[in-house]
């Protein structure tokens, strides 16, 4: 997730409209998460990724300690799901912009949170839907929801990851209506928004 991704998600997505389109590709299980939302099986060329937008989780492709961490939550998501009787909590999904057209004109429905379980379930042999929820929101809310999803089986944000995430929903939400507020709800200390405040207000004044 970065900034810049961030920004062109929800600038990209703001005057467009978001309503979904008709869901008859997918089967509603008739299950529902503990909030009441609806559980589908979702077939996996339905679902893209923005990760530069909706993925909190810094994403490298150097052989460290973050890649084969990231290799082994993938492999133990993967455990489970070698009983076809048995899944994971379901990833959230999104009708939205996707970044896999070079114009960026193409609607996809995008994962909001999984990415993890979502590659788990497609190098599982025989699994070709994965239990997904179908997210209406506005492109801040989206972007936020990826953020604060904290279901189980999912590997935790480093503070690292942590700090990035906040300033970016700090950036994106510049002008706005609780832009400190939200920002500290997603774990982000006072200070550290105090701090955000006082760089956002250095960069202005470098620009202008």
């Amino acid at each position: 997730m970065r900034t810049e991704g961030i920004l062109n998600f929800i600038n990209s997505n703001s005057e467009t409209n978001l309503q979904p389109p008709s869901s008859d590709l997918m089967r509603n299980t008739g299950r529902e998460t503990q909030s009441g939302e609806a559980i589908y099986d979702v077939p996996f060329n339905l679902i893209k990724t923005n990760e530069n937008a909706l993925q909190p989780r810094e994403e490298t492709h150097r052989h460290d300690a973050a890649h084969y961490a990231r290799k082994t939550h993938v492999a133990q998501l993967r455990k489970p799901l070698l009983d076809p009787k048995k899944d994971l909590d379901p990833i959230v999904i999104a009708w939205a912009k996707d970044e896999t057209t070079a114009t960026n004109t193409g609607y996809s429905w995008v994962v909001v949170d999984g990415h993890h379980r979502l590659q788990a379930y497609r190098t599982t042999t025989g699994r070709k839907t994965i239990p997904a929820i179908l997210f209406e929101g506005s492109p801040t809310e989206i972007v936020l929801r990826s953020i604060s999803e904290n279901n189980r089986d999912k590997l935790a944000m480093t503070p690292k990851e942590k700090l990035s995430t906040g300033w970016s929903i700090f950036v994106a939400m510049a002008g706005k209506k609780r832009q400190s507020v939200t920002v500290q709800d997603l774990g982000i200390s006072r200070g550290s928004v105090q701090n955000f405040r006082k760089q956002f207000r250095l960069i202005a004044a470098d620009i202008a």
